[in-house]
């Protein structure tokens, strides 16, 4: 019998929908903003749905290696990839929304697969921080597609 479940989570980020694209689909900086390695894009460019690639991400203490495929590539829009662990299909995808400011990221993650091990899943993953892992992945997207502030946040000097 086979199941799934998703986890989802959202962020505003004060940057147009092609600051976050840009800086979510740059593969070969990913390491810089999100930690873990580089995505190795292992098809020929340019990615797109059908690409594959390959992650190493750091899941509460250990290394997870990941070959990705992906399954949504919307320019500026959505993309995804999917990929199999431990008998479990997990598929991650991006939204970007243009929003008053910039722009809204949905982030949504679903897992699918036999039910046992989908039951083991949401039992463990509360152990590694899963959820706090997906938050602060966001958190760092938006620090690195928004600009810098000025140290006197914007403000004009009256002298």
């Amino acid at each position: 019998m086979s199941s799934s479940f998703t986890l989802t989570d959202s962020i505003e980020i004060a940057a147009p929908p092609a600051r976050v694209w840009e800086v979510l689909t740059d593969f070969s900086r990913t390491q810089r903003w999100a930690g873990g390695s580089p995505v190795r894009l292992l098809t020929p460019p340019p990615p797109g749905a059908g690409s594959r690639f390959h992650e190493s991400v750091k899941r509460g203490w250990f290394w997870a290696n990941f070959d990705l495929e992906c399954t949504a590539w919307e320019i500026e829009r959505a993309f995804a990839w999917k990929a199999r662990s431990f008998g479990v299909w997990g598929e991650h995808r991006w939204e970007l929304r243009p929003a008053p400011g910039g722009t809204l990221v949905l982030d949504s993650e679903r897992f699918w697969g036999p039910l046992p091990l989908l039951l083991f899943a949401r039992l463990i993953f509360p152990l590694f921080g899963v959820k706090g892992i997906r938050h602060r992945l966001l958190v760092s997207l938006k620090r690195a597609s928004t600009p810098p502030q000025p140290a006197d946040g914007g403000r004009q000097s009256s002298d």
